[in-house]
């Protein structure tokens, strides 16, 4: 198993409209297989970085860090809390766009506890999926909610 780490950043707006920014770590595990690397413009990259859209179709949620704790663990898909890693690691079988939703969900409820559940964004930044891919697992989590 290779994996590949994202920064991932939801803002919560109060009523106030003050914004308030909640971050996690979300590891996706990939698999080892090596023409997944092959396909990428930038050669110089291509031992160390996997395609957005191959993580996409073949990773799999593997852990989430977070400065706080995680109340319902099973709610959001998570197995149990590796105090070596300081990681919530995802039960197995979940797509990679499934544990994004669910990190995002993680962040919103967080938000929402303090006070700022009227409105979410998502925060693009180096090492984050891309925003329309972002903003796609927001709206869905969103609209099951």
């Amino acid at each position: 198993m290779k994996s590949w780490s994202y920064y991932i950043q939801l803002a919560g707006v109060n009523e106030k409209g003050e914004v308030l920014k909640e971050e996690a770590l979300y590891v996706v595990a990939t698999p080892q297989n090596e023409e997944l690397f092959r396909d990428i413009k930038y050669n110089c990259f291509s031992e160390h970085y996997i395609p957005e859209e191959n993580a996409i179709k073949h990773g799999q949620a593997y852990a989430v860090g977070v400065d706080f704790e995680i109340k319902n663990m099973k709610d959001y898909g998570l197995e149990f809390f590796s105090e070596d890693d300081e990681l919530y690691i995802f039960r197995e079988g979940i797509s990679m766009k499934e544990g994004l939703k669910n990190v995002l969900k993680i962040l919103m409820n967080r938000l929402r506890e303090q006070g700022y559940g009227k409105d979410f964004e998502v925060i693009r930044d180096i090492g984050s999926p891309s925003e329309d891919f972002m903003r796609e697992c927001l709206l869905e989590v969103i609209k099951g909610q």
